[in-house]
């Protein structure tokens, strides 16, 4: 999954990069990806992990990772988009008769800076869906931890006293409080791990 992650990260920033440095790079320049080849990668490695892990593989995390990506790749498109559009009324106020009027500048720019804004906050939500689907998945997998060592718990204590009562006297109180020691040992151990 952490693969998975990384190279999601790496699709977003070789999008988020700035354009003017994108478009400055040599075209026979192979050590940067362009998105089509990070998300094959992206493809590819969840392909070989799925052969891999089979019915192990996370494919709930993996559709999210896939969603995220294509909604962080729309966002980017429509930051690319605004720098156009806005640096097409920059060339066209500059040519322009008004392109000597400061107030027309600076509404300009009022206009893209709230543009810039809106598309910020909507990189916001998306980072917080982010978080919150990742902190639930790992509640949800602390919840089922704690639950797997309850039933331990609970199956511990069921074939205790089911020996206990075949073995009447017999038992290993001793053994048993050892044991169950021990249980409570690894279960504070486990809990702090969680």
């Amino acid at each position: 999954m952490i693969k998975l992650e990384f190279v999601a990260v790496l699709f977003w920033v070789t999008l988020a990069c700035d354009p003017i440095t994108a478009s400055a790079q040599q075209p026979g320049d192979d050590s940067i990806l362009n998105p089509a080849e990070i998300l094959a990668e992206f493809e590819a490695e969840a392909d070989r992990r799925r052969g891999e892990e089979g019915e192990d593989f996370d494919e709930e995390a993996y559709q999210f990772e896939r969603g995220m990506m294509d909604r962080r790749s729309q966002l980017d498109e429509r930051r690319i988009a605004i720098e156009e559009e806005f640096q097409q009324k920059r060339q066209r106020l500059e040519n322009s008769p008004g392109g000597q009027n400061p107030a027309a500048w600076q509404e300009l720019e009022k206009e893209q800076q709230q543009r810039h804004e809106e598309l910020e906050a909507q990189y916001e939500a998306l980072e917080r869906d982010s978080r919150e689907y990742w902190d639930n998945r790992q509640r949800e997998e602390q919840d089922r931890q704690r639950e797997e060592m309850g039933n331990q718990r609970d199956e511990f204590e069921a074939e205790a006293d089911r020996r206990r009562g075949e073995e009447g006297e017999d038992f290993d109180e001793e053994a048993y409080q050892f044991e169950r020691g021990m249980m409570d040992r690894r279960s504070q151990l486990d809990e702090r791990r969680i």
